[in-house]
């Protein structure tokens, strides 16, 4: 891609309409934060957070939400850099991140990718307690990773609950974390 998408803090509900019918499994949302990517002026691709809802893990935690890349600008690789994005986020902010997806690019992607790591529910078919899959359109294989990053150090910090500095007022226009310290 010749051009750079630039990203920023977004009011994921006040955007999510742009979105929603482009999303593979639902238009609903339910996101805590956001960001988007903006190409050329135009806003282009989404992706948002919401608090993990399980209290299995000792650490705070973010999961993925929702990413969803406008029509004609997919097949760029704005989508994994965005959820990249978000992962470096979360880690900076001092979360742990998990993302579950059932879209093959993504997934295969972060299989691959050394900055995610696989969960012990990657690659599993998930099911209801009737045993029907848990996922729409007919996919039956979901994608399950934690963004562990390429920063050891760092991801140790998150583990040992460390407290990291806060990113989370930074608004739209905000240029980086050296405003936030």
């Amino acid at each position: 891609m010749a051009d750079t998408v630039e990203l920023f803090r977004c009011d994921g509900r006040r955007l999510w309409s742009l979105f929603k019918r482009h999303h593979y499994l639902s238009g609903t949302y339910n996101g805590h934060g956001a960001i988007c990517g903006v190409l050329e002026g135009n806003v282009v691709g989404f992706t948002s957070y919401i608090t993990y809802p399980s209290g299995t893990i000792p650490q705070p935690a973010r999961r993925g939400h929702r990413t969803v890349i406008l029509p004609d600008y997919q097949g760029m690789g704005i989508g994994v850099r965005l959820s990249d994005a978000l992962g470096w986020m979360m880690l900076l902010e001092g979360y742990r991140y998990f993302c579950k997806t059932s879209h093959p690019r993504m997934g295969g992607y972060r299989n691959q990718s050394p900055l995610w790591k696989p969960t012990s529910k990657n690659e599993i078919a998930r099911t209801d307690s009737t045993g029907r899959s848990r996922w729409e359109l007919k996919r039956t294989i979901s994608y399950s990773h934690e963004f562990v990053g390429d920063n050891p150090d760092l991801y140790a910090k998150v583990l040992r609950n460390i407290q990291l500095p806060d990113t989370s007022q930074l608004s739209l226009f905000d240029d980086g974390l050296a405003d936030a310290e």
